[in-house]
């Protein structure tokens, strides 16, 4: 399962920086994100200029501010897509826990985790630009993983 993680990660990253940097994502919606993240990240306010609002004048992706710090480390459009690729794989590994939890064996475990991995709804949000969201997948999984281990 760990290969099948690292795989999805390293392919749909590549897959992601080739599309934005072939212009195949949408600069307005990207450049909301990434501009976003950037001022929070170098501490230049909230005015988004690319949406005409504060940051959180639209929506509340407080989420920004847990992977600010990565972008002081590689302040790059690229780093935002694989930390997106890398969040959704991880994904995988809340359902083998509840699977495991329920007895159903390793080989149910890996599969249904290689079935969220090649779910197209999960690959089009990959690929489809940025979108803080959607890093919300893997935490909420693991939330359902925890709940249903009565591990509140």
């Amino acid at each position: 399962m760990a290969l099948a993680i690292l795989l999805y990660t390293v392919i749909f990253s590549v897959v992601s920086i080739l599309g934005y940097r072939n212009f195949g994502m949408s600069a307005f919606d990207i450049g909301i994100h990434v501009q976003a993240i950037w001022k929070l990240s170098s501490g230049r306010g909230l005015f988004n200029t690319v949406r005409g609002l504060p940051i959180w004048g639209d929506h509340c992706w407080f989420v920004m501010l847990l992977y600010t710090p990565l972008y002081w480390l590689l302040p790059r459009v690229e780093t935002l897509l694989v930390l997106q690729s890398f969040a959704l794989a991880m994904g995988a590994m809340p359902l083998a826990a509840i699977l495991l939890r329920r007895g159903a064996g390793s080989l149910a475990a890996v599969s249904f985790s290689l079935a969220w991995l090649l779910l197209p709804a999960l690959q089009n949000m990959n690929l489809e630009n940025f979108h803080p969201e959607v890093l919300a997948a893997p935490f909420l999984l693991w939330s359902v993983e925890r709940a249903e281990a009565e591990q509140w």
